[in-house]
């Protein structure tokens, strides 16, 4: 129910569902319901808790964050909230992915912050790989 709200557009909605899954059930999150609270904390303006959510998968839920939570995770810097999204992308365990990059050409060009989009460029041709 969690992902089916939160891609419908109700996301408070779904938010609420998951607050009180983890406060009532003994059913633990798995990497699409994570996915989904990031998503959601996107649409929202929730940044502080999404990263918080992609933080916990691992430490909370022995969950490996996969690209599509990377993605979800740049999404949140859509407002320009996230300082720094260039650090977070080159810092990903794989090279940066075309709707990773497509992100942040969105997110940088909308700001008029063409500068750091050559410098994210640069990293995708030259990727760190770990």
């Amino acid at each position: 129910m969690i992902p089916g709200l939160a891609k419908n557009g109700f996301t408070q909605e779904s938010l609420a569902l998951f607050e009180e899954m983890e406060r009532t059930s003994t059913v633990t999150s798995n990497d699409l319901i994570l996915l989904s609270v990031i998503f959601a904390r996107s649409r929202c303006g929730s940044v502080d808790k999404g990263i918080f959510c992609f933080n916990s998968m691992e430490k909370v839920y022995s969950l490996k964050p996969s690209k599509r939570h990377y993605t979800s995770v740049v999404d949140l810097s859509r407002g320009g909230c996230i300082s720094e999204p260039e650090k977070f992308v080159t810092n990903m365990p794989f090279e940066v992915v075309v709707v990773v990059g497509f992100r942040l050409k969105e997110l940088y060009l909308g700001h008029g912050w063409r500068r750091r989009w050559t410098v994210m460029q640069r990293a995708h041709e030259n990727p760190v790989n770990k």
